[in-house]
């Protein structure tokens, strides 16, 4: 559980730190357009802060964190998204600065692959914990 909330709180302050990033580099280069940058906060807010509140609330009441698959479900989860929303940032700061890079949506797109699979392992380790009741 303490590893749960430490990540939800991990990406509830690099959200919201994000979203001052975005209004302030934005600003700073007086870029007015649509930009990856906006998705970031909201990625870290949703994906990150709120799924592991309520990841917390699941350990109180089913105990997942003593699931067979509850670990490979923490780590696979958090490289997924941690990939996803470095390829989010990077994206966002080259359309900024109006630049590109080829294969940043490979990055971006192996990261949602990896989240979906942790997502797997997530509802996997629900199930057994459901199960057991």
């Amino acid at each position: 559980m303490k590893k749960a909330f430490a990540a939800s709180l991990f990406y509830l302050i690099f959200g919201l730190a994000f979203g001052v990033f975005y209004r302030e580099f934005t600003r700073m280069m007086d870029y007015n357009g649509d930009t990856a940058l906006s998705f970031t906060h909201s990625h870290m807010l949703g994906l990150g802060f709120a799924f592991f509140l309520i990841v917390v609330i699941l350990e109180k009441v089913f105990d997942i964190c003593s699931r067979k698959y509850y670990k490979t479900f923490f780590w696979t989860y958090n490289a997924g998204l941690l990939i996803t929303l470095f390829a989010l940032i990077y994206r966002g700061i080259l359309d900024v600065l109006s630049s590109d890079l080829s294969f940043l949506p490979y990055i971006a797109g192996t990261g949602h692959i990896i989240i979906t699979i942790g997502f797997g392992f997530f509802m996997k380790t629900m199930a057994d914990a459901i199960r057991k009741i």
